[in-house]
């Protein structure tokens, strides 16, 4: 089994985040305070895994914002280094022109050019020679570093003031903005690297990411000292000096987190016909995750500490009024490929029933990706095609696309699959089949989706959103408790 390695996904987020919260110091009209330089260290579990880099500088009648993040971690003893940057460009009034970011997280970087012209934003994303175009409405309200810092100058640090805005974060998403909310809690002092500051500690939270909570500490200048968000056992930023950002990081192990535990083992999850799971958190606060009765998963109960689960092999109908972003090629799931149409028509023959079509796909995705390994920390599908090679996330887009090549509308999940006592985090794909969502695991080679997967969050993978629709799970990753509740499997007597 090929186990996820989804907390890649919960550092980028929570590095996205840095970075937006990197940039609240006070403006001017006149910009006298620019060009401006921060560097800010960032700990996991104590250990100083990378950093993010932010500048600002005029250039003519431009703002330009740099931010740069790279971070180390392992898993299953590999080492994998994450690293993405943004530029975002906005007139010196605060209008926003355009951004470029790249990630790197498969052997090619993905690099998407975002263009704002008449109330209308253009994205073209690239990798190697293949190019994905996209236009979208785009939303007025919307702020760009510079004019955040023009909006944030009258931001009094007094216990109770709050600041709402729309914020661009173009790491975490190109295509959608960003709500955040900051409150004052009020005076405090805070460790910097080993020296007592007095500073103002805020809290800031994200409505499209709920459960996400940050504490920032500022000086009295709206400088950002420290940022941690509860998140993987906890993530903290530390504001210092461009040596001490880039001075050789240590990777933290993840494995431990990416693997829970529950109250009770299966001893056959492969037989699982019905598993119903209560989910809450180990530190007892909310369960913030929003999951949805469709597919092989329906809610039971919610209350603000838990969720109770059932998973069956039947299914909950979901009606979808628009499967466009669930068929269309995208960077990630490039289902126009032509290796990819080959690869598919090949595995489907002259088969025409929908359900025994993506049973092909899944038995040839297994076999194409040759190499099972953990080296590459997210490729897109042609990556996969071309390489032969990845874990769970490599072969869930490879599916998806094979299956978009086949007509049928995909999209990919994250969650925990069950293995050798623990439920580990985990993509797979689903496929849309007679008005249900269908799961579909490639990596599992002799079987049929069985009822030991909890889905935790869903993406189409479309053009720049892939991060954020993803993003559901974060909250709760590392702090996460399941409990079993009931089992019922295919044959009785097999039951434990």
């Amino acid at each position: 089994m090929n186990e996820a390695r989804r907390p890649l996904l919960a550092l980028m987020i929570c590095a996205a985040l840095l970075a937006v919260s990197g940039t609240t110091k006070a403006g001017d009209d006149q910009t006298p305070d620019l060009p401006r330089d921060e560097w800010h260290a960032v700990f996991m579990k104590g250990k100083r895994v990378g950093y993010v880099h932010v500048r600002m500088a005029r250039e003519d009648d431009s703002i330009i914002t740099l931010s740069e993040t790279k971070m180390t971690m392992r898993r299953f003893g590999t080492d994998l280094t994450v690293e993405m940057s943004s530029t975002c460009r906005e007139h010196l009034d605060g209008t926003p022109e355009g951004f470029v970011t790249e990630q790197m997280g498969g052997m090619m970087p993905v690099r998407t050019k975002g263009t704002i012209q008449d109330g209308t934003l253009h994205l073209v994303s690239t990798m190697g020679d293949r190019r994905q175009k996209q236009t979208l409405e785009w939303d007025p309200d919307v702020l760009f570093p510079y004019a955040l810092d023009r909006a944030q100058k009258d931001f009094k640090l007094e216990p109770g003031e709050e600041f709402t805005a729309k914020v661009f974060s173009p790491e975490l998403s190109s295509s959608e903005p960003l709500e955040i909310t900051m409150k004052v809690i009020g005076p405090d002092t805070v460790d910097v690297l080993g020296v007592v500051h007095e500073a103002v500690k805020v809290e800031a939270r994200y409505p499209k990411l709920p459960g996400v909570v940050e504490h920032v500490w500022l000086d009295s200048a709206h400088n950002m000292l420290v940022t941690e968000a509860v998140l993987m056992g906890g993530i903290r930023s530390v504001r210092c000096t461009k040596e001490y950002a880039l001075a050789e990081a240590e990777a933290v192990d993840l494995t431990g987190a990416i693997m829970v535990k529950p109250d009770k083992p299966i001893l056959r999850p492969d037989r699982l016909r019905r598993l119903v799971v209560k989910l809450s958190t180990e530190d007892g606060s909310p369960f913030s995750v929003e999951l949805a009765s469709e597919g092989h998963q329906r809610v039971v109960e919610r209350t603000e500490s838990s969720v109770t689960l059932e998973i069956s092999t039947e299914l909950t109908p979901t009606e979808i009024d628009d499967l466009e972003p669930y068929q269309a090629a995208s960077t990630f799931i490039n289902s126009s490929d032509e290796r990819i149409v080959a690869a598919a028509h090949k595995a489907v023959g002259d088969e025409t029933d929908p359900w025994r079509t993506a049973q092909a796909l899944r038995r040839a995705v297994y076999d194409l990706v040759e190499e099972k390994n953990y080296e590459v920390a997210m490729a897109t599908a042609s990556e996969v095609i071309e390489t032969r090679k990845g874990d769970c996330s490599e072969h869930a887009v490879l599916l998806a696309a094979m299956a978009r090549a086949e007509g049928l509308p995909s999209r990919v999940a994250i969650g925990l699959v069950y293995v050798v006592g623990r439920f580990i985090y985990h993509m797979w794909t689903q496929v849309y089949i007679d008005g249900a969502w269908r799961d579909v695991d490639a990596t599992l080679p002799d079987r049929d989706f069985d009822a030991a997967h909890i889905r935790l969050a869903t993406s189409p993978m479309g053009e720049g959103d892939s991060l954020l629709d993803l993003a559901a799970f974060a909250a709760v990753f590392g702090n996460l408790k399941i409990e079993i509740v009931e089992k019922e499997y295919v044959k009785r007597d097999r039951a434990d």
